[in-house]
């Protein structure tokens, strides 16, 4: 079928008359144009003709669908799995694991701001949230600082950057803020630098969690550490 576009190719590749391809192809390319506001490189390579024969009797709200097209850009888990935190080691005398989280606590760590986290861990994101039924990121951010450090910090991802002094990936330590960009280059998302590569956030489609900073996507819009005067650690 049509769908089929290097199978229709291949049929009709010695035809001399190509208008019914171009004019099915301008048909395609039309409706793609007007069910999408943009096309982000990975999304070239789709089997647009597929597509079209699948969905094309549907009708859809461009906004809507794309503001899901960058819902999924920034989960996580759409481009890669996230690799399993490590699995406490027994053998340790001077360590332990830390309930849910799954993190091996050593003595370095401040054990008050892993007791914090499990408080709100799972806890669903919602956009302005300020609870455990929901909560985003900043607000997020801010109870863990105020019930482990006594800090209270703006209320936004952008405007925490007035809080802390910024510093570079390499130096993140225990405490440290992570903030990160959006696609048009604005800090828009803040979380917790704990150890290991790992920090703690609320993010969009899981709610609250611990994500590795090598994810790609997180790698990719990482924007600077924040360290505020008032967090100490053994680090």
């Amino acid at each position: 079928g049509r769908g089929d576009i290097d199978g229709y190719m291949a049929k009709h590749r010695f035809d001399e008359d190509i208008g019914e391809l171009k004019a099915y192809f301008s048909t395609v390319i039309d409706w793609a144009a007007t069910v999408f506001k943009g096309v982000e490189d990975e999304m070239c390579g789709l089997e647009w003709g597929r597509l079209y024969e699948t969905y094309h009797a549907n009708a859809y709200d461009p906004e809507a669908v794309w503001e899901r097209v960058r819902a999924l850009y920034a989960d996580e888990y759409v481009e890669e799995p996230a690799p399993p935190i490590a699995a406490p080691q027994n053998n340790k005398t001077d360590s332990k694991a830390k309930g849910k989280l799954g993190i091996e606590i050593t003595a370095k760590d401040n054990p008050a701001i892993y007791s914090a986290i499990e408080t709100w861990y799972g806890t669903p994101y919602q956009f302005g949230g300020c609870s455990t039924s929901g909560v985003d990121c900043s607000c997020f951010v801010n109870n863990i600082f105020q019930s482990v450090y006594g800090v209270q910090l703006h209320r936004s991802a952008n405007d925490m950057l007035q809080d802390v002094n910024l510093i570079n990936r390499e130096k993140l330590r225990e405490g440290d803020l992570v903030f990160f960009t959006n696609s048009n280059g604005k800090v828009s998302h803040v979380g917790i630098y704990l150890k290991d590569g790992l920090f703690v956030h609320s993010s969009t489609s899981k709610g609250v969690m611990i994500s590795p900073m090598s994810n790609s996507y997180w790698a990719t819009h990482f924007y600077k550490g924040g360290r505020h005067k008032s967090v100490r650690t053994k680090y």
